[in-house]
């Protein structure tokens, strides 16, 4: 016992054993020397900070390994949870948190205290963090000495967008691309980008065009990789398909993108019909030309897929290219090949290869075109009637001529054209008249024609091949009057 005189307070320096409880004995004495005797109700040393073993969100999961950020995909709250703190000695006096875009920052949301007994806060954000941001929730724990614990959880990373949409590829660039049935068909993607979380994995499907949501198979997750082979079991022929590529980030957002479509093509095209010439869908039986091969014809038909492009070649018999090699025509239906060297009487064939936009082709020949290169020989033309040529005549409002067969031993004559004029070749009094393929003509003629004017008859005649023959008659002259006698002397 320590006399204090008669002060109410008392201050003593002595060595304090953490966790003890320690009580002060007051003794009072009054003049009689009766003494009375009072007891604090005791205080406990504690110079240690309350044990606090983490706060953890709600979103977090076990890994064997820890990320730099725990990631949520919903900015409208915050979620967070901890084990009940204690202290053995003062108890807990305070459990107060706090948010903020820093370790130890509260500028988010400012300390706020929680029932001690509490474990958990779900605090809803106005307005909601925005995507990107970085939140660090920090708990302070304060015990019955006043001495605190700080525990801060992981970053949170806050992401409400999916990642940019990228764009996949197939083998080919097109609007639709067409494969072989035993085409190997490669996929490629590139472009997704998520600068939040960062891309967890793609998948990918294979669905109708028409109807995405009608896959032939699952979504497949290949991880990180951005091309894969895919394997035509299951696709159907002439049906349009696509690929479908879905990016996801980490907190589960994706984003997808389609390739081009696609059809499966497993037969060759339906061939068309080969014409010999550039008349559309005539067939010619003869030509001319030494150095030129000529044909049109109809479009081949491809039952999947489409065709995109025509060759031909030039041969002595059917499906040959002996005389020429394929050459590209792109998509005409018509062409020719130039700088050949034909024989005189000979057929050639020309033959055209479709391929489809998968690479199947089909071919078809035409009937052959044989080579005429000599005009047809004519025949002799005579001026009137009758096979007795003439030289005059007495009308002179009709001409007529009539003339031997003109011959084409290879490819036979087409008929006859006939015309009159002042000269060989000249049309200038009967203009080009067919006359099929008779062999005479005779025409009125007004105004009447002059006198003593030669006149010549030109006939002309082609053969198949278009070979021209002209020839003309050595002419005549009107003589509408009659002799004139000066003189009779008998004999």
């Amino acid at each position: 016992m320590t006399s204090v005189d008669l002060r109410t307070s008392a201050y003593h320096w002595v060595n304090l054993q953490e966790g003890l409880q320690y009580f002060f004995t007051v003794e009072a004495t009054n003049g009689a020397g009766l003494k009375d005797a009072i007891y604090s109700d005791g205080i406990t040393v504690d110079i240690s900070p309350p044990t606090m073993e983490g706060v953890y969100h709600s979103v977090e999961n076990e890994e064997d390994s820890v990320p730099q950020f725990i990631i949520q995909n919903d900015g409208r709250y915050l979620e967070f949870y901890w084990n009940k703190p204690y202290d053995t000695e003062s108890r807990i006096w305070s459990v107060k948190w706090c948010a903020g875009t820093k370790n130890n920052s509260c500028d988010i949301v400012s300390l706020t205290s929680v029932d001690p007994e509490d474990t958990s806060v779900k605090h809803y954000m106005s307005p909601p963090l925005a995507s990107g941001t970085v939140v660090y929730v920090m708990l302070v724990v304060t015990n019955g000495a006043g001495i605190t614990s700080t525990v801060v959880a992981r970053p949170l990373l806050i992401d409400t967008t999916p990642p940019s949409v990228g764009n996949v590829t197939l083998r080919k660039t097109a609007e639709t691309t067409y494969f072989k049935k035993r085409d190997s068909i490669t996929a490629k993607w590139s472009g997704f980008v998520d600068n939040e979380s960062r891309l967890s994995h793609f998948e990918w499907a294979i669905c109708q065009t028409s109807e995405t949501d009608k896959c032939i198979n699952e979504y497949v997750n290949v991880g990180l990789n951005t091309s894969t082979n895919i394997d035509a079991f299951g696709i159907k022929y002439g049906i349009s398909y696509v690929i479908i590529v879905r990016a996801f980030n980490k907190v589960g957002l994706f984003s997808e993108a389609t390739s081009y479509q696609f059809m499966l093509d497993g037969a060759n095209p339906s061939p068309g019909t080969v014409y010999d010439g550039l008349e559309r869908q005539t067939d010619r039986e003869f030509q001319s030309s030494t150095t030129r091969l000529s044909a049109n014809w109809s479009p081949f038909q491809c039952a999947n897929s489409r065709i995109v492009d025509y060759e031909m070649c030039a041969g002595t018999e059917a499906g040959t290219c002996d005389v020429s090699g394929f050459v590209s025509l792109g998509m005409d239906f018509k062409g020719s090949i130039t700088g050949l060297s034909l024989k005189h009487n000979e057929r050639y064939f020309v033959t055209v290869r479709a391929t489809s936009e998968s690479g199947y082709s089909t071919t078809a020949t035409s009937n052959g075109v044989r080579v005429d290169s000599t005009s047809p020989l004519g025949g002799k033309v005579r001026d009137g009637q009758t096979l007795l040529d003439i030289d005059y005549q007495a009308a002179d409002t009709v001409i007529s001529a009539n003339w031997d067969e003109f011959q084409d031993e290879e490819s036979d004559v087409r008929g006859y054209t006939w015309c009159a004029g002042t000269g060989k070749g000249i049309c200038d009094i009967i203009s080009e008249t067919s006359v099929g393929d008779r062999t005479s003509a005779s025409q009125q003629i007004l105004p009447p024609l002059p006198g003593g004017i030669s006149i010549f008859v030109t006939v002309s005649t082609w053969n198949n091949a278009g070979q021209y023959t002209t020839v003309s008659s050595d002419g005549f002259r009107v003589d509408d009057t009659p002799p004139i006698l000066s003189k009779v002397s008998p004999l």
